[in-house]
């Protein structure tokens, strides 16, 4: 396999291997909430920012909606190109 460096890796929207973890204290949060704790962004009128300007991908999805995300499996959040935090929940 080739290595990716990561200039190919954002070119190709690829998501990286190397991705920092984040664990969700509870079962269900909202997404702007997620987004404060896991020190992606500084602020929830930040995070509101981005979510309605289509900037936050979950798994890939694109979504325009502070909603409560339901922890059922592990996920990727990525915010604009090169932000991303694999969300894990653990009791």
């Amino acid at each position: 396999m080739l290595y990716k460096t990561p200039c190919l890796i954002f070119a190709k929207k690829d998501i990286p291997e190397d991705i920092e973890y984040y664990v969700m204290k509870k079962e269900e949060m909202k997404l702007s909430d997620i987004l404060v704790e896991s020190t992606m962004v500084s602020s929830k009128n930040e995070a509101r920012r981005f979510i309605e300007q289509g900037g936050v991908k979950i798994d890939s999805q694109k979504t325009e909606e502070d909603f409560v995300v339901k922890f059922e499996k592990e996920f990727v959040l990525q915010i604009g190109k090169r932000k991303f935090r694999r969300v894990v929940f653990r009791r």
